[in-house]
């Protein structure tokens, strides 16, 4: 039998009977039941307004089309910061178990031993931190540590499978149109080809979409909705047409070898066989409107960690 609690919140229970006579004593229980409050968002303009919080762990987590646990912030290799759009590294995930079928097949021959390299460094900006324009742009500390920049190796002969291939699930697809700007900035898409979903403002916009390859299309942002465009391999570009939208660059890769800087600029990318490899390093503009920063890098991978900094400009 299920009793309601009394209205005023108290617990009363019958300790005691002793000998003829019943005496009652009653414990008092004051239930303390409160809730937690409700995770706040950085302000629109906050420096931290960059998809730094609900929407950096939407951007990040492993999406099942649902609402099914399995996020990346729920792995072990979590991001060292909750609220921030970076991390250690995307290689080691244990994706849940899903029964869909690949998107496709690799396009490289897997393997699952030799892989004992890994590529470990930091990424920074010698310079004075650039202005940061409607909330989104270049992310540097006073440490001059780059935050949120995307390393990937987008081409490999050999390497380790990637857990889409087996299961149905993706990193990155979320941008939120704020103001004069679309956050985050610059994110990346694996596998590619994927979904992005773009939320809408209180403002409607005319969007276009840049692909690889392909020419622009134009799409309309209602004032509070949403909508989706498909990403292929490679970087697509989204602006508003009447160019006062800041730009956004969604990155499609195919190989599981992709990091994000932390708030140390500090990236890891592991599992890798031996090999010479172009790692790519693509940042936010440090201007409003301005181009991505884009570095290569060769870097020769035996076993062990490979050290890598590097310097944009």
């Amino acid at each position: 039998m299920i009793v309601d609690p009394p209205r005023d919140g108290l617990n009363f229970a019958a300790v005691a009977r002793h000998d003829s006579r019943v005496r009652f004593a009653f414990v008092v229980v004051l239930a303390a039941c409160r809730s937690a409050p409700a995770p706040t968002l950085p302000p629109a303009g906050d420096e931290r307004d960059d998809g730094a919080g609900d929407l950096a762990r939407a951007s990040v987590q492993l999406e099942l089309g649902s609402d099914a646990p399995g996020a990346l912030a729920d792995s072990p290799r979590r991001h060292h910061r909750d609220d921030d759009f970076g991390g250690t590294s995307y290689a080691g995930w244990q994706p849940p178990s899903n029964a869909s079928p690949p998107p496709h097949p690799p396009r490289y021959t897997v393997v699952s031993s030799g892989l004992d390299g890994a590529i470990d460094g930091v990424v920074t900006w010698p310079g004075a931190p650039p202005r940061v324009d409607c909330g989104a742009g270049l992310r540097v500390g006073s440490d001059h540590a780059v935050r949120g920049a995307i390393i990937y190796i987008d081409h490999v002969a050999l390497g380790r499978a990637f857990p889409s291939y087996s299961e149905t699930t993706q990193v990155g697809g979320t941008l939120v149109k704020r103001g004069c700007a679309l956050a985050p900035a610059v994110q990346v898409v694996a596998p590619a080809p994927a979904t992005v979903a773009v939320r809408g403002d209180a403002d409607a916009a005319r969007l276009r979409v840049v692909a690889p390859n392909a020419a622009a299309t134009t799409l309309e942002l209602q004032s509070g909705g949403d909508l989706s465009f498909d990403v292929a391999p490679g970087v697509t570009k989204l602006d508003g047409v009447d160019a006062a939208l800041g730009p956004a660059w969604v990155i499609g890769v195919e190989t599981p070898y992709v990091a994000v800087s932390d708030d140390d600029g500090h990236f890891r990318i592991d599992e890798l066989p031996p090999a010479t490899y172009d790692v790519t390093i693509f940042a936010a503009p440090s201007t409003h409107g301005g181009a991505p920063i884009v570095v290569h890098r060769s870097v020769h991978v035996a076993a062990g960690t490979t050290k890598l900094a590097v310097a944009l400009h």
